[in-house]
């Protein structure tokens, strides 16, 4: 008979967080089955989802699951193709939040990333935005060193630039690629009024696209935006031929726009995508941080 086996991770179903776990235990229906059961509690009303499911044992060994939050599944059979199914059903909608922080704050003339704001560094500030709607933080920076400078937290990965000098193109690429999920929430770090609603309306807005990207004037937001990993390959073929402007690789994704009036239904000032890159827009920022939201 096989032991449990557990492994436990978090994701979203349903547009709410969820703590799930995914173990398999010997079947009670016969001496050769294994009992594959997926188990998640909904944050907040406590609602329980549970699935069981059952696939038969070989000479191969038992199925097994690996949970990151990714999922890789040793899956034998039809039974083990649907546990592979409601595996992806619950885990696609897993997102990384990729923080980019490689910039040189030339204009700012200091590091803005740990410039203090409302109490907080610039870049805590927009980590705990992000965190609250994705599945882990990457945060991109040019190389180690500036990594290990900045106000993280231990379980914040930092992924260092793979393209050096590829600019915020460069920077999605390296957090697209460290990222454990399929899905990755881009955002600089110089953003202090990330907007939740948005961002939540965002991530609904990924079911058959490979880029969701906001549009509120005459040109896209791409350091606040949704990429899935489809885009790797296009954006690593822009960087290798050093044209560096994001949008660049837009026409070889299916990109799902949100244009300025779907923008303002959830942030009518727009300042989601409002950067802090001189003195003049530090000193807005600081003015506006009693009253954003």
């Amino acid at each position: 008979m096989w032991p449990w086996f557990r492994r436990r991770g978090r994701t979203h179903s349903h547009h709410c967080r969820c703590e799930f776990e995914v173990k398999t235990m010997p079947g009670p229906c016969q001496a050769h089955a294994t009992e594959w059961e997926i188990c998640g509690l909904v944050e907040g009303n406590f609602s329980v989802i549970a699935l069981s499911l059952f696939a038969t044992e070989i000479a191969m060994g038992a199925p097994y699951a690996i949970l990151k939050p990714r999922i890789r599944w040793k899956a034998i059979g039809h039974l083990g193709a649907i546990v592979e199914d409601v595996a992806r059903s619950i885990t696609g909608s897993a997102v990384t939040g990729i923080i980019l922080a490689g910039g040189r704050s030339r204009r700012l003339g200091r590091d803005k990333a740990v410039e203090p704001l409302d109490g907080q560094p610039l870049i805590r500030r927009v980590i705990d935005r992000v965190a609250p709607l994705t599945d882990e933080i990457v945060v991109v920076v040019a190389d180690a060193a500036r990594g290990r400078a900045l106000p993280l937290d231990a379980d914040h990965r930092v992924a260092v630039d793979i393209y050096p000098g590829g600019g915020s193109l460069g920077g999605i690429f390296a957090g697209l690629s460290a990222a454990n999920t399929d899905w990755g929430l881009v955002v600089a770090c110089d953003m202090p009024f990330l907007n939740h609603r948005l961002l939540e309306h965002m991530l609904e807005m990924r079911d058959n696209c490979d880029a969701v990207v906001p549009r509120p004037g005459a040109f896209p937001e791409p350091t606040h935006s949704l990429y899935s990993r489809a885009c790797l390959p296009h954006i690593e073929a822009r960087l290798q031929a050093n044209n560096l402007k994001i949008s660049g690789f837009f026409e070889a994704v299916r990109v799902r726009y949100l244009e300025e009036g779907e923008v303002r239904n959830f942030d009518s000032q727009l300042l989601s995508f409002f950067n802090v890159n001189s003195p003049e827009d530090l000193a807005r920022a600081l003015a506006l941080a009693g009253t954003a939201p």
